[in-house]
């Protein structure tokens, strides 16, 4: 009865009153946002049983604690008003929220991270601490001024206040990222903005479906899995199923005519940044996107597919760099090359396969992020040059051209035949500010972000032309086989179609043979369609985690979220696992040099 009658007290009805007319509120905010947000097929009944589980987990701690001690845990809600800040920010840039795999990414941030945010930030943002401070700041006006808690209630203040902190977190984060998502896409947030963060376009996904208790759930068990990540420990078992997966992984032959004339070819690896299957073949105001590209596609001796589904992660471009260089697939949380067993040293790569190749790299990027530059030298590319070694072709023809024209000068420099060449362009690169970048006429209706990835993207298949027409001048373009390919897709506007396929590009240019491929593959099928066409896999018993593109029986694969796409090969779901045993156990290097 002395419960019930403190349930009934002053002090709780009042803290009670003010702590749920608040979870009221923003519950009807949230539901009123996320309904006007989802455009496709809003269903009210789910969210309404979201918002309504998240409310009644919060109330529970609440009601658990002593009466007079609930005012108290009221401030935990401060504390995620603070978190609240870089979700928005990091969404103005993404349009998605933070991942796990962000907290081992501080290391090689540096100080790009304060100028990448400072353009984001916006007066009103600030609006969400006061919010978050609300209910305590109602809850202490409304307590006994006499009441002194004992040390037993410090306790379960403290652990209280901890339990609702994690829960009702996500959901004003939920609040406050809808709000920026609305204002993202009304407004333009890109102008003077630096790209340092990395987007997680599965997280949005996963917290829309998950709803926010489950999302916190899972984003704090993956953070401590990353947090406390440690090498996996290959068994012999281990070691002998990898090898067997490996030694049935077939290999389409090329004609032999063919691979003899490729083997002593120059091979020039050019991996887009960002680079849109369906801009290929495209018009904007009725001017070709990518006029040298659509040529080259339908010259002899070129093989395309626009048909490659995304297989990347959460890092993006430098699991589409592992990809082609590789044929390995990223782990499946986190970052492969932030995981603490990360090692390339021992990985079959391009510049292994291709020792006999004189070999550089070149990167449109300070080389930083990612560690980009330390992953290429550790593949095995000799010599690598980043932004601040060309400066100045950059400050003359911007981003692509200052790279293509450093890949120039290193050939004219005496980089001797055969080479292998990577280059890694940058103008396609979120928020697509690239100076250089050719102006296209507008579109009606087309939104500044679209207009301005076509633009660079037209700004780098001008410059990928005129460096083809270098190597014409110079005497070598037939004896060079070319490979263009994405390193993923970005979803410019959801609703426009472009890139919402998630479908890469993918062109082998003077490789002898002919053709567009209309068949669903994967970016894992890059590696071994580069290694078959040079003859490699004759002598290699390590040619990547699936068959090339010229497989009658490749119609299909399976994407990094994934989905299912087309019909993929049967060993599709087993090469993650495969790819994640050979990563976070250093495979290649722990089990013998059988496989390399």
């Amino acid at each position: 009865m002395s419960i019930f009658n403190s349930y009934l007290s002053s002090s709780c009805r009042r803290t009670a009153a003010a702590y749920l007319v608040l979870l009221a509120t923003l519950t009807a905010v949230w539901m009123w946002l996320l309904f006007a947000v989802d455009k496709t097929s809003p269903s009210l009944l789910k969210d309404l049983a979201v918002a309504g589980g998240a409310l009644l987990a919060l109330s529970v701690p609440y009601w658990w604690m002593r009466p007079r001690g609930r005012a108290v845990m009221l401030w935990g809600a401060l504390i995620p008003a603070l978190i609240v800040l870089p979700n928005i920010w990091y969404f103005r840039f993404w349009g998605t929220i933070l991942s796990p795999a962000c907290i081992t990414m501080t290391e090689n941030m540096g100080g790009a991270l304060l100028e990448s945010t400072i353009p984001l930030v916006r007066w009103y943002d600030f609006l969400i601490v006061p919010l978050g401070a609300l209910p305590g700041m109602t809850g202490w006006l409304l307590r006994p001024l006499s009441w002194r808690p004992s040390g037993k209630e410090k306790r379960h203040i403290l652990l209280m206040s901890g339990i609702a902190f994690l829960i009702s977190s996500i959901l004003v984060i939920r609040v406050v990222i809808i709000s920026a998502e609305r204002r993202w896409t009304l407004s333009d947030f890109l102008e003077s903005t630096t790209d340092v963060l990395t987007p997680s376009e599965d997280n949005m996904r996963h917290y829309l479906y998950k709803g926010p208790v489950f999302f916190t759930l899972d984003f704090i068990g993956g953070s401590l899995r990353l947090l406390f990540d440690r090498p996996l420990q290959l068994s012999h078992a281990d070691c002998d199923r990898i090898s067997r997966f490996i030694a049935d992984v077939p290999s389409s032959p090329v004609v032999h005519d063919i691979t003899e004339a490729n083997r002593s070819k120059n091979l020039i690896v050019i991996i887009a940044e960002s680079l849109n299957a369906d801009v290929v073949e495209s018009k904007c105001a009725g001017i070709e996107i990518t006029p040298v590209i659509n040529a080259l596609i339908h010259q002899p001796g070129t093989f395309s597919s626009t048909r490659i589904a995304t297989q990347t992660k959460d890092g993006n471009s430098i699991d589409g760099q592992l990809l082609i260089n590789t044929g390995l697939l990223p782990v499946a949380q986190g970052v492969t090359v932030n995981r603490a067993s990360f090692s390339v040293t021992e990985v079959p790569s391009l510049p292994r396969i291709y020792a006999g190749h004189c070999n550089a790299a070149v990167f449109a990027t300070d080389g930083q992020f990612w560690h980009e530059r330390i992953v290429s030298q550790n593949l095995g590319y000799s010599k690598t040059f980043v932004i601040a070694d060309y400066e100045s072709l950059v400050a003359d023809y911007g981003i692509d051209g200052g790279m293509f024209r450093k890949a120039e000068q290193l050939i004219d420099s005496g980089l001797s035949s055969p080479f292998l060449l990577q280059l890694i362009t940058g103008s396609m690169h979120t928020p697509f500010i690239e100076e250089a970048a050719s102006q296209l006429p507008p579109v009606p209706g087309q939104s500044e972000l679209m207009r301005r990835y076509l633009a660079a993207t037209h700004y780098f298949d001008l410059e990928l032309g005129r460096f083809i027409e270098f190597l014409k001048k110079k005497g070598i373009y037939d004896d060079t086989m070319i490979v263009v390919v994405s390193d993923h897709t970005h979803d410019i506007e959801p609703d426009s179609g472009r890139g919402a396929d998630k479908r890469c590009f993918a062109a082998f240019i003077n490789c002898g043979i002919s053709g567009i491929s209309d068949r669903d593959a994967g970016q894992v099928n890059i590696f071994p369609t580069i290694l078959a066409l040079t003859g490699a896999t004759d002598t290699l018993s390590y040619h990547g985690l699936s068959d090339n593109l010229f497989s009658p029986d490749l119609r299909g694969a399976v994407d990094g979220r994934g989905d299912i796409i087309g019909i993929p090969p049967a060993s599709s779901g087993d090469a993650f696992s495969i790819s994640e045993h050979i990563w976070r156990g250093n495979y290649f290097g722990h089990c013998g040099n059988a496989q390399k």
